[in-house]
């Protein structure tokens, strides 16, 4: 097995919201979360599939004496169809509380960490304890937040890449220490936190994402053969995309095998577009080619030193 030196870039933007606070169980708080995976059929060998699903509240209850914000899960981007009941939220002192549907309670928070404290992670396999590094603050909405790094287990060939912001949570998503996994590094495999949100008002968005929904799915006009050529292919230098029918106003997005974006180029046009190396590492890339939300293709390409 292979080992992966995994580099995490995690920028932040900034956009100005009054008074409305950043809080985990804001109830205007509202997570979108892109699920990167492979999803490959004989017309698409390659395609990876990638699915968004936002969280939100909807209504507080009383259980007992504490407050607690019912969370959901849906599909939709719009937060208004199919919401799935995901248990409840409560935070009190930088303590997050998840109880799940069998009403069981769970520490899913601690935002008092400090540098070498250990948080309990349940896994498939087993318990382990992941150990913050170091943390920093980033300005986010008007106020420095922590970021709390966490030490990266290692078990080959799978990553974890954990990374917590001060009352955004999880850059897997909010309920991800409740429901931790390990990610494989020999595929496109990933799950990332594109947006936070406050009253629908973006506070925070993932540089590797260019919008908060991503929804690249195979659909039944999807599945003719793609008519787009890379040449040379492999690549040491510079490329050209080809394609029999004309581009408008097209997104062509480069994926690296972690699943993650490495480079998005908007509002391309024509039926040659030039595919620039600039400092991307050799390895193996995917491109994803979109026009109007819809897939035009999914390429593999492989670049040499």
């Amino acid at each position: 097995m292979k080992k992966v030196n995994l580099i995490v870039f995690v920028l932040f933007s900034v956009t100005a919201y009054g008074q409305n606070p950043i809080k985990f169980n804001n109830p205007d708080a509202m997570w979108n979360v892109a699920r990167t995976y492979p999803h490959a059929n004989p017309q698409y060998p390659n395609f990876v599939e990638t699915t968004t699903s936002t969280y939100g509240y909807s209504v507080d209850t009383l259980i007992g004496t504490d407050s607690w914000l019912k969370l959901y899960r849906s599909q939709d981007s719009t937060f208004i169809l199919n919401l799935k009941y995901l248990g409840n939220i409560k935070e009190a002192n930088g303590l997050v509380d998840y109880m799940d549907t069998t009403h069981s309670i769970h520490p899913l928070y601690n935002f008092n960490l400090q540098p070498g404290d250990s948080v309990l992670y349940k896994f498939e396999f087993g318990n382990y304890y992941l150990k913050v590094g170091n943390i920093d603050s980033v300005f986010i909405n008007g106020a420095y937040l922590k970021r709390f790094h966490f030490l990266e287990p290692w078990f080959p060939p799978s990553y974890l890449n954990e990374v917590w912001i001060e009352e955004i949570g999880s850059i897997h998503g909010p309920l991800f220490p409740a429901n931790p996994r390990f990610f494989d590094s020999e595929i496109p495999d990933s799950t990332y936190l594109t947006c936070f949100k406050l009253n629908n008002s973006i506070v925070w968005n993932n540089p590797y994402y260019s919008l908060c929904y991503v929804n690249i799915i195979l659909g039944t006009h999807d599945l003719t053969k793609s008519d787009v050529k890379i040449l040379p292919n492999p690549l040491s230098s510079d490329a050209i995309l080809k394609t029999n029918s004309s581009l408008q106003d097209a997104i062509l997005t480069f994926y690296n095998t972690l699943g993650q974006v490495m480079r998005t180029l908007m509002n391309i046009s024509g039926k040659e577009i030039k595919i620039y190396r600039d400092n991307l590492p050799a390895g193996i890339y995917f491109l994803q080619l979109t026009q109007d939300n819809k897939l035009i293709s999914r390429e593999k390409i492989i670049i040499t030193n």
